[in-house]
């Protein structure tokens, strides 16, 4: 079935904003350009009543693009780096949970939340595991749903300016390496699209990222492939992932978020204060690049931050390893968790 003419015209506005937005930052030389400025532009856009919207087809389509960039920037010398990544892994475990815990304090103290959706308002990434879980547990979805969005928005917009003047922007994978050939690009992609589409009907969480990954990986290290992804493929999943972020305010009014800004903008300093703790912990112990090590542990999720790290010239293997090792832990903990304060509520 093809797709109506006002859903195509809406797709395309989207995109023109985004777009717009994106090279206006990028013009001007702002670190995660074509991200933050698409995303800034689209979210105005939606909140000044303007239509926006990118399709399910095309959301999948970045996810698959986004596992094969993944897959494409590992290397044998990323597998030699793997021996530092559990430490790194348990202190992410232990800054989730540091960071889940200041945020539920935040919420039930100064802004007077009931136990379950101060919880899940805290919750660093899962985004939509947090809104199955606030459903079906009654909570105050669209305050939960706000805050989120809230943290995220100005997480994309905030680190990558931080990071630059602290002197960590720009300093991994990316400098010296060379652009794909179009031969490389056309086989991992194949391969890639295969991988996601089975990983995704098998059901597999994160299944289009991981699925497109894997086969990447293994045609990266068998030599069958060359180089990085070129910027050709990157800036339009850069510009149609800021999009879908800006996208996801249409759900909210302009009252909501005047109400919970505030609320949104306290609980997003507190969080990353937290996750920039631990992430300079686990440098310190591993020896990782700290600008790394905060992309990694930075209370987004793994679309988010795994393209924030290809954005920024930095392994998105390392961020994409932890931020999956991050929803397999709150997939096992949130439930229970969840459980704990539903019985504080009673």
């Amino acid at each position: 079935m093809s797709a109506k003419p006002a859903t195509l015209l809406v797709l395309a506005v989207t995109l023109a904003i985004a777009l717009g937005g994106g090279g206006a930052f990028w013009l001007v030389g702002l670190p995660a350009g074509w991200l933050a400025g698409s995303m800034l532009a689209v979210t105005t856009a939606t909140l000044s009543g303007i239509a926006t919207a990118i399709p399910e087809w095309l959301r999948r389509a970045v996810f698959v693009l986004l596992g094969v960039q993944i897959g494409s920037a590992v290397t044998w010398a990323t597998i030699a780096q793997i021996g530092h990544w559990p430490v790194s892994m348990v202190l992410m475990a232990a800054t989730v949970a540091a960071v889940t815990a200041v945020s539920f304090v935040f919420y039930r103290r100064a802004a007077g939340w009931p136990p379950v959706s101060s919880l899940l308002g805290g919750v660093p990434g899962a985004f939509s595991m947090v809104m199955a879980l606030a459903d079906g547990h009654r909570a105050d979805v669209a305050s939960i749903a706000v805050v989120q969005c809230i943290r995220l928005f100005f997480l994309i917009a905030v680190l990558p300016l931080a990071l630059k003047p602290a002197g960590l922007y720009g300093v991994g994978i990316a400098a010296g390496s060379t652009a794909m050939s179009l031969p490389s690009v056309m086989l991992i992609v194949a391969a890639g699209t295969l991988g996601g589409i089975a990983a995704f009907r098998l059901k597999i969480p994160a299944g289009l990222i991981l699925g497109a990954a894997a086969p990447t990986v293994a045609l990266k290290l068998a030599g069958l492939a060359d180089g990085v992804m070129p910027d050709t493929v990157l800036v339009p999943a850069f510009v149609v992932l800021g999009a879908m972020i800006g996208t996801r305010f249409t759900q909210f009014s302009l009252s909501q978020l005047k109400s919970l800004i505030g609320v949104g903008l306290v609980s997003f300093v507190l969080a990353f204060a937290v996750s920039a703790l631990g992430a300079f912990l686990a440098s310190a112990a591993t020896g990782i690049s700290p600008a790394l090590t905060l992309i990694a542990f930075a209370p987004g999720g793994l679309e988010t931050m795994t393209i924030m790290a290809l954005a920024l010239g930095l392994d998105p293997a390392f961020v994409a390893a932890h931020q999956v090792g991050r929803y397999f832990l709150l997939s096992f903990a949130m439930p229970v968790a969840v459980a704990w304060a539903a019985k504080r509520s009673v």
